[in-house]
């Protein structure tokens, strides 16, 4: 069955492909809403060791281009990078920030990628504070590879392999909206390399009855998609991604115009919307398969507790938050037993990260 089929069965045998674009399309702008978070503030660049893996062919197609080497003196990003997981599978990630900074692991957004990072430091902050960002692609998401099957409970095996391939014995986590469970399952499950967890404007289980209630109806229905219609989400995902490619302009007006105030506020300046674009992108640069899994596996129930979580977590939640609503946090912070919440009035999804991420990441590396 080709989609347009899959599309009239679901909306109506009237509608015409265009007619689909059209719904599905207004789908992916509010959808928008779901990565109030982040990018690459400047343009995407790649290392040496990167481009000698790729074929020539497909540089050309994307435009491949190349940095410093990873050593020079002169960069404190070391972008890009990938590592091979048993199995073949691919994690790529970036770093920013002194090599003898304290590690800190940054989980992005859902669906996201490690660019997002970049939405929230300039670069001069990891030097400043002596902090080591690493920011991994969660599978399927940017440069890593898709996961067939994977859980969030896989994820914290992606993470210790990475931190060994660092040599990193511990390290902290900070964690922003989507990524909240992935912080979550790596405080119970690997508590002994952690040394501290934050988690800004995370979410929470969505089986748990009034979390999701402030969630704007029609972005809660194309979360709950990707779990209920995996095609249709993935459809809608890839008419997203044309929009923001295309017409990038009505996109950030959709986006915009269901945003809370604090929210518009940082999505109005130009730099922002230009990050905010390419992170789409890059989400949704090897398919829209990837994410979609990562939002089904986001309002699918969770495969673990929170409550049993032994070590401390450490919780920034926005009063007027549309994204990840306020009650996910307090559901959080009742759930986990040792963890201290921080609320916040007058904040959003993006701007409480973009105003807070300094004290987090103090909190971090203290």
């Amino acid at each position: 069955m080709d989609a347009l089929t899959r599309a009239q069965a679901y909306l109506g045998p009237q509608v015409t492909p265009l007619g689909a674009f059209r719904h599905c399309y207004s789908w992916g702008r509010h959808i928008g809403r779901l990565h109030a978070h982040s990018t690459l503030a400047r343009g995407e660049r790649r290392s040496p060791e990167d481009a000698d893996t790729v074929p020539v062919s497909i540089r050309r197609l994307i435009g491949y281009t190349l940095t410093e080497p990873l050593d020079s003196p002169y960069r404190m990003s070391r972008i890009n990078q990938h590592l091979e997981l048993p199995g073949g599978r691919c994690l790529g990630y970036d770093e920013h920030g002194p090599l003898d900074g304290t590690p800190v692991f940054y989980f992005h957004g859902s669906p996201s990628t490690r660019l997002e990072w970049n939405l929230f430091s300039n670069g001069s902050l990891e030097t400043r504070l002596n902090v080591r960002v690493i920011a991994p692609d969660r599978p399927g998401l940017g440069r890593s590879d898709f996961q067939p099957g994977r859980r969030i409970a896989d994820w914290p095996a992606d993470v210790i392999a990475l931190a060994d391939r660092l040599e990193l014995s511990s390290f902290g986590i900070l964690a922003y909206s989507g990524g909240g469970p992935y912080a979550v399952v790596c405080a119970l499950k690997i508590p002994e390399r952690l040394t501290r967890v934050a988690i800004v404007s995370g979410t929470a289980p969505f089986d748990e009855p009034g979390l999701s209630a402030a969630i704007n109806p029609q972005s809660l229905r194309f979360m709950q998609l990707s779990h209920t219609k995996p095609w249709l989400s993935k459809l809608t995902l890839r008419l997203m991604g044309l929009g923001a490619r295309y017409a990038p302009r009505g996109f950030i007006r959709g986006v915009i115009s269901s945003l809370p105030p604090p929210d518009r506020a940082l999505l109005a300046d130009p730099d922002f919307q230009r990050q905010f674009i390419a992170v789409i992108q890059d989400a949704l640069r090897a398919g829209s398969s990837g994410a979609q899994w990562d939002t089904a596996l986001m309002v699918s129930p969770w495969d673990f507790r929170p409550q049993d979580i032994k070590v401390a977590v450490q919780l920034w939640h926005g009063e007027e938050d549309t994204n990840a609503p306020v009650a996910m946090g307090r559901y959080m912070a009742s759930a986990i037993p040792n963890s201290r919440a921080y609320i916040f009035p007058g904040e959003g999804h993006l701007s409480l990260m973009a105003k807070s991420v300094e004290e987090v990441l103090n909190v971090l590396g203290a």
